[in-house]
């Protein structure tokens, strides 16, 4: 378990122990400003990172290149083929890296600005790896440009499409099994479907006040579940208007994962605790005990019969790995 540029090799470890290419989010908790302590206009930033600079609050900046993050990281991303790493985070660069030696293969730099500005906090990897889609706190720092996400060709660097989706901080991505359609989340409370191929996006929902903080497509791709700040999981049925919906936390809901047949929905919490649905019904599964942390990623093992845990690594905190094994 060697330390390179910053990252561990063996971060992704969700990913590594069999879960889908490109699953092994590290997820960040979100500010939750008291009532009427946010001002109007001012986007939602991780834990982490400070308040964002006031618009126009910029100039020459010298960046100091270490080839390796120089920041918290957010999410690493393993390419379908196992061969390489993405890992994005808090200073605003992509970096791939090479799955088996650790060197460093490509630096992506996007738009950048004083403060979080430019932070990049969500990222997906289409199944074929052709495309590199990523959102956090946009720039410039206007309303217009929170929500900004983009897409990147990962094996040329090149940015082939930007599209405006979400009013505040992109918190999760998503691509849908087939790799046609992106689901995104956002601290607006916003989830959202994009036609990948032309950058439309064909659907909005709008969760009640506060953010989303995880998005996730049922195999089949017909549904799609999200966690949110208030402790719940919110499930979409293509076709229908009204979601689903499953108190399932004492407190923020920090991440959902489906089975790979799709029968069992999984969610964890800031509140210690991992639960399990069925996704049709919505009956709890399983309810083990209290984790010694928070949950902050879950990822199903290929046949089904292990649940991985990411512990920690919210606000600060240390993370860490654990399992479930599944009846």
């Amino acid at each position: 378990m060697r330390a390179r540029h910053g990252i561990w090799i063996l971060i992704p470890l969700l990913a590594a122990a069999g879960a889908e290419p490109g699953m092994a989010p590290v997820a960040s908790g979100w500010l939750r400003p008291q009532a009427g302590a946010r001002k109007e206009g001012t986007p939602w930033a991780p834990r982490s990172l400070g308040p964002h600079r006031a618009a126009g609050q910029q100039g020459p900046q010298l960046l100091l290149d270490t080839g390796g993050h120089a920041g918290v990281v957010r999410q690493v991303l393993f390419t379908p083929d196992g061969a390489r790493l993405v890992s994005i985070g808090d200073d605003k660069v992509i970096r791939v890296w090479d799955a088996s030696s650790g060197d460093l293969l490509r630096t992506i730099r996007g738009p950048s600005a004083p403060g979080p500005a430019g932070a990049l906090l969500a990222a997906a990897l289409a199944p074929d790896g052709s495309t590199l889609a990523v959102g956090g706190l946009g720039v410039p720092c206007t309303a217009e440009h929170w929500g900004d996400i983009r897409f990147f060709d990962p094996r040329t660097g090149k940015l082939t499409r930007l599209t405006n989706v979400h009013r505040d901080a992109v918190t999760a991505l998503a691509f849908s099994p087939d790799g046609k359609l992106l689901a995104s989340a956002g601290a607006d409370g916003l989830a959202a479907v994009t036609l990948v191929a032309v950058g439309r996006v064909e659907r909005r929902w709008r969760d009640r006040d506060g953010a989303l903080t995880s998005v996730a497509w049922s195999p089949d791709g017909n549904r799609l579940a999200a966690a949110n700040e208030h402790g719940e999981v919110v499930i979409w049925t293509r076709g229908a208007d009204e979601p689903g919906r499953i108190k399932a936390h004492g407190a923020e809901a920090t991440c959902v994962a489906w089975s790979p047949d799709g029968k069992l929905l999984a969610g964890g919490g800031l509140d210690k605790r991992v639960r399990l649905w069925d996704a049709q019904t919505g009956r709890s599964q399983l309810d083990p005990p209290a984790l010694k942390d928070g949950a902050s990623a879950l990822a199903f093992t290929p046949d089904g019969g292990r649940l991985l845990v990411g512990l920690g690594g919210l606000a600060g905190s240390p993370g860490g790995l654990g399992g479930l094994d599944l009846p």
